[in-house]
């Protein structure tokens, strides 16, 4: 009797190990499976910001820049007192508020949202009431 407990106690431990490598290997592959799916999400997620939502914060940064170098040059503008300077810096201060119109435009084309639609416009209007004072 001794014999025939000796191998089925083997077989019993020999399926016991191919149970927990099955077991192993099903755990790693939900595992690998649930991470490949996370991480494609996340590269998802990158990607729409690096195509939807950095371009327009390059565009505001480029609007904010231009729209600051024109309170200095109105300031220019209000100091000078020769003519010639004065026609000069003008030309300047017209040359920027086409760069931030056109940069107001094309940012506008590009807004999808209608919270960020109505905060633009205000802003407008305030950039325009701005404008009206300088002049």
């Amino acid at each position: 009797m001794a014999k025939k407990t000796a191998p089925r106690l083997s077989l019993t431990i020999n399926l016991r190990i191919w149970i927990l490598v099955i077991l192993v290997v099903i755990t790693f592959g939900i595992s690998f499976g649930m991470t490949f799916y996370g991480l494609n999400q996340l590269k998802k997620t990158i990607d729409s910001i690096a195509h939807n939502s950095f371009p327009q914060v390059m565009m505001l940064g480029d609007i904010r820049a231009q729209y600051m170098q024109m309170h200095g040059t109105t300031y220019e503008l209000a100091s000078t007192s020769d003519a010639t300077q004065s026609a000069e810096v003008e030309k300047r201060l017209a040359a920027l508020q086409d760069k931030v119109f056109k940069g107001i435009t094309g940012y506008e084309a590009s807004i999808t949202d209608e919270s960020v639609l109505a905060v633009l416009t205000e802003a407008k209007m305030k950039m325009a009431s701005y404008l009206a004072k300088i002049h």
